[in-house]
């Protein structure tokens, strides 16, 4: 028999997609599977919703939250309450192939040394279309884990992915999410997982993500929980690049410049204002001045970055027209000539 795969799926207010997300689990062609249901007190249908499938189906195991407890507290629920060797993340907005489970099940059969596997996944708008993320691996195979984990501090990117494409080891993952991050708890737990093991990817399409302005990533965003996330994420895993040139203070100050330039593009775009920012504080962790000031601050460095740039521009335009002249002179006959003749110009010297 196939090893049981524990589906764990937190939910808060879904009733909008949930319907979509549990068909989307039960359509799956590996049918070896326990599907756990945390609501996380919502005050929605999504618990009638959940309810209805729970009644017709043996493997759906639900139970709800009698306070909310926030995403990643809730998936540790799940996972508490896992029977499976293999457990495999879902979000309440996001849909699967119907193969996802099957291949990724199989990743962990027929390669032992795995610790982590994750498919590609397209980002699912409301309207239905279908784009494309950054960040892809190229090609499927494995990977070494701790490379892996380098490269996605290193770009300062989640390379892996939502929890909704990844599965992995259960007993590799105690603890957990770590509850104190904002946004990024996900790619801690997958920077700890990938230093037990190798990384498999998968690249096929089998996971469709959705954004969309009601979902956790968007009020992270607006909120710049993101960004102090990243600076927890490169003090946390320091020791991932101990031995690279490019040391932990100067990954915080790529973290911010990186930072900054994004929350520009929100703030020119209009999708993005400071009082998007100091809404809804999540806690006593932050001020909203605090906030402001973050705010600002990120849009002063994108400015100096600015003021700088044609400087930086003219400076590298000079240096490639040194470098286009150096090569035209190394492609002249003249040069070449005196290439030619430099041995006998020297053995007559020698004479």
């Amino acid at each position: 028999m196939p090893p049981l795969v524990s589906i764990c799926m937190p939910v808060y207010n879904g009733q909008r997609f949930l319907e979509e997300a549990i068909e989307s689990v039960l359509a799956q062609t590996y049918q070896h599977f326990e599907l756990l249901i945390a609501d996380d007190a919502s005050t929605d249908d999504s618990v009638q919703i959940a309810q209805r499938y729970a009644q017709r189906d043996s493997r759906i195991m639900l139970w709800r939250n009698p306070t909310n407890k926030g995403l990643f507290a809730n998936y540790n629920e799940c996972f508490a309450r896992a029977s499976g060797p293999l457990i495999k993340p879902f979000a309440q907005d996001d849909v699967w192939h119907e193969e996802i489970v099957q291949r990724l099940a199989a990743v962990f059969t027929e390669h032992p040394s795995v610790s982590l596997a994750a498919v590609k996944r397209l980002w699912l708008t409301d309207s239905g279309e279908e784009t494309p993320l950054d960040f892809e691996v190229s090609d499927t195979g494995v990977m070494n884990g701790s490379l892996c984990a380098k490269t996605c501090l290193l770009k300062r990117a989640n390379l892996v992915g939502e929890p909704s494409a990844v599965m992995f080891p259960r007993q590799l993952a105690a603890g957990g999410f770590d509850t104190m991050y904002y946004h990024l708890g996900d790619l801690d737990l997958w920077l700890r997982l990938l230093q037990y093991g190798d990384y498999f990817y998968v690249h096929d399409p089998l996971c469709f993500f959705r954004r969309h302005e009601g979902g956790a990533t968007t009020r992270n965003i607006k909120q710049l929980l993101f960004a102090l996330d990243q600076l927890k994420l490169a003090d946390q895993h320091a020791t991932l690049i101990a031995n690279d040139e490019a040391g932990i203070d100067e990954l915080k100050i790529n973290t911010t410049t990186d930072v900054a330039r994004f929350v520009s593009q929100l703030f020119e775009s209009g999708e993005i204002t400071v009082d998007d920012v100091t809404a809804n504080s999540p806690d006593s962790r932050q001020s909203k001045q605090f906030q402001k000031l973050a705010f600002y601050a990120l849009l002063a460095v994108t400015q100096m970055e600015r003021k700088w740039q044609p400087q930086v521009e003219a400076k590298d335009a000079h240096i490639r027209g040194l470098e286009q002249s150096l090569d035209a002179i190394h492609a002249s006959k003249r040069w070449q000539l005196a290439g030619m003749f430099a041995p006998l110009a020297h053995e007559r010297k020698v004479k």
